[in-house]
């Protein structure tokens, strides 16, 4: 294919044509070079596209499609840009939001849609007991958070006193109880010796609640599973409730406070991204010598 004149030729190339170029004679010329281009194109085995010249054919060798069904209370907080972009690079997936349809479309391999659905599924699971966009974001790419200061502020002044404890590699429990040898120690006929368990997580950067009690604890008002079924996702501003707010008494537990103090540098990796086909990189290949 001929080179295109560059600024540096216009004085020639305008010595030997007419002042003016007619309509006729420029359509004749970009359909000529589009007609080159197709043609290259096509023996390289790929689909061209007549407008955009897409690369439909490669891009989709070895690739997978899917769509992954999401809570309608989730919707508003999980499907942000800043979270799309997050949920691909954590998985490699292509992420497309579809909120009308409370379901999220993902295209990759076999391997990157196994990533980026085990992720929703977090996500969907530990929303449960509450959402929001802060939340969705820890969920989806873990902090490198070393410490964190939780405060425990009374819902209930004349109930509750106020608690705190520095949880980090160390001292990574707080537990909640009857017994004294609890951090807060609480005495009411509802309270479990042991009623709950604040934990910090230092590999993932968060903490997280374990309930231990016999008549349940309860997050943002709904009650935490059993510590058989395993631990949920504290975040800053919950509510945790140590009696049954259907009881009438919403206001026995705690307002979480937490104060992250020490958090590293974070290092972001390049999610695992799909190998390039023999064609396309034999064409990465000469595109990179033509330059």
């Amino acid at each position: 294919m001929k080179r295109a004149p560059d600024e540096d030729d216009a004085g020639p190339v305008a010595a030997k044509r007419p002042h003016l170029f007619s309509e006729q004679a420029m359509a004749a010329e970009v359909a000529a070079a589009k007609a080159s281009t197709d043609q290259m194109l096509k023996s390289m085995g790929l689909k061209v596209d007549t407008q955009t010249m897409s690369f439909s054919k490669m891009a989709m060798e070895g690739q997978q499609s899917k769509d992954h069904p999401v809570g309608k209370r989730i919707v508003e907080h999980l499907m942000t840009p800043e979270h799309r972009q997050l949920l691909t690079e954590e998985t490699g997936a292509e992420v497309e939001w579809v909120p009308e349809e409370s379901k999220v479309k993902l295209q990759g391999s076999a391997e990157q849609l196994k990533r980026a659905t085990r992720l929703l599924a977090r996500v969907e699971m530990h929303c449960h007991w509450g959402s929001g966009e802060a939340k969705i974001r820890r969920l989806l790419r873990r902090q490198a958070v070393q410490s964190v200061l939780c405060r425990l502020s009374p819902m209930s002044v004349d109930k509750l006193v106020p608690a705190e404890k520095m949880l980090n590699a160390k001292e990574h429990k707080m537990t909640i109880g009857k017994e004294k040898n609890n951090d807060v120690s609480i005495h009411d006929a509802v309270v479990s010796r042991h009623h709950c368990l604040l934990s910090f997580d230092e590999a993932k950067g968060a903490v997280y609640v374990t309930d231990l009690s016999t008549n349940g604890t309860y997050l943002n008002g709904t009650r935490l599973p059993s510590k058989k079924l395993g631990k949920v996702l504290l975040s800053h501003g919950d509510e945790l409730l140590l009696k049954d707010p259907k009881t009438g008494d919403m206001e026995f537990g705690f307002i979480c406070n937490l104060k992250e103090v020490r958090v590293q540098q974070e290092v972001r990796l390049e999610a695992p991204r799909r190998l390039l086909s023999p064609d396309e990189s034999s064409m990465t290949k000469s595109l990179g010598e033509g330059h």
